[in-house]
């Protein structure tokens, strides 16, 4: 029903790097819901939540209970057709690019108005804290370099490679960099230009490190705990913790296999595995245990790419077609956010979503999909009062 993206998202490169993805396997085996308890793991909680973390206006999904509805607002264009929007902050802000010509890293403000990074030849911000600074890659260092940009507009070059991933409060900044003998990808945070390489010692993969061909970190909370993972002779789902690694474990014992996404402040993490039918299921995981998430009927696959601090879900879920739709769920199934649409106005009604990558403080969704007949459109779902 849905034609793939234009743009891959860095959610889509990451997984791609790390061996996860959607499967092909057919619908009818989404019905079955895996919990698992990792015993290599101790059930010890993260540090909550700050006092001052923001408070999520957007109802969550939970079984029986009612749901907001959501109309379609429009990115502000900037001299051209084609934006992408890859992620929102709490206060509203969005971090993305814009195709002018050579493709232009762009910041939306919370009022809605667009504003151009430096960036060189071309730029791309993929990624934006709560503070307004955004994460990317540009040629203003010679070549396309990780790239940070401050909230006043400053840039530096960060200690990663090409593709970062996401940073936290601190500014530190989760990606990989190449370890300086065997030039393997080490999983590696940026900490104010200094690249902290991630040991390859992983709780529950022990004596495994010397085969581990590569390690990439995707996300970082800001308690500083990363996750990602690593290959050794597949890829495994790993969090990195007060400097241990820890193996998050898999649904399927026979065929371990996946990467871990994102990870929020109550150290609740989300990712995707394998499971040894070939069909590639999302899974959240807490203080040890993993379950897997359910996506809506008809679209079993499904890939998660943003937790938030209320415990939200978001990303995509795929059917066996390759079709995919946008999802937002908290603990029971996944809702394909399509079907809260109030198709009341015209561009609501021509809207078909096929991602989402998180929501604001005030509950608007940053989503992607089909608008007025052209695909790969960004734009905010706004809660309808």
């Amino acid at each position: 029903m849905h034609k793939p993206l234009l743009a891959a998202s860095l959610a889509a490169l990451f997984l791609s790097a790390c061996g996860g993805g959607a499967g092909s396997e057919s619908p009818e085996r989404s019905l079955e819901l895996r919990s698992v308890k990792n015993p290599y793991v101790p059930g010890t909680p993260g540090k909550p939540s700050s006092p001052g973390a923001p408070q999520f206006a957007g109802k969550p999904v939970e079984p029986g209970q009612p749901l907001t509805r959501y109309r379609v607002q429009l990115l502000q264009t900037v001299a051209s057709t084609e934006h992408f929007a890859n992620s929102i902050n709490a206060s509203g802000q969005i971090a993305g690019h814009a195709n002018l010509g050579p493709v232009r890293a762009i910041v939306w403000e919370s009022n809605g108005q667009p504003r151009l990074l430096q960036g060189g030849f071309s730029s791309v911000a993929f990624q934006i804290n709560d503070r307004g600074q955004a994460a990317g890659f540009s040629t203003l260092f010679g070549g396309e370099k990780a790239t940070l940009w401050d909230t006043d507009g400053t840039a530096r070059e960060l200690q990663l490679e090409h593709w970062p991933g996401r940073l936290n409060n601190s500014g530190q900044v989760a990606g990989f960099s190449l370890e300086p003998i065997t030039q393997r990808q080490q999983a590696t945070v940026d900490s104010n230009g200094t690249a902290n390489r991630l040991t390859w010692t992983i709780q529950g993969l022990e004596g495994l490190a010397v085969q581990a061909q590569a390690s990439v970190a995707g996300s970082i909370n800001n308690n500083g705990t990363v996750t990602g993972s690593i290959t050794l002779d597949r890829p495994y789902p790993v969090i990195w913790r007060g400097g241990q690694g820890i193996y998050l474990g898999a649904l399927d014992a026979q065929y371990a296999r996946g990467s871990a996404t994102d990870i929020n402040d109550n150290e609740v993490a989300v990712g995707t595995t394998t499971l040894t039918t070939g069909l590639a299921v999302g899974f959240r995981w807490k203080d040890g245990t993993m379950t897997q998430l359910v996506g809506p009927a008809g679209y079993p696959s499904v890939t998660p790419t943003r937790i938030m601090g209320d415990g939200r879900i978001f990303g995509s879920a795929s059917a066996a077609d390759g079709s995919t739709v946008g999802i937002m769920g908290l603990n029971g199934p996944m809702v394909d956010i399509n079907t809260l649409l109030d198709r009341s106005d015209a561009t609501t009604a021509s809207t078909q979503i096929e991602s989402t990558s998180g929501a604001d403080a005030n509950g608007r969704i940053l989503a992607r999909g089909l608008v007025n007949g052209q695909w790969g459109v960004a734009f905010v779902l706004v809660p309808v009062q």
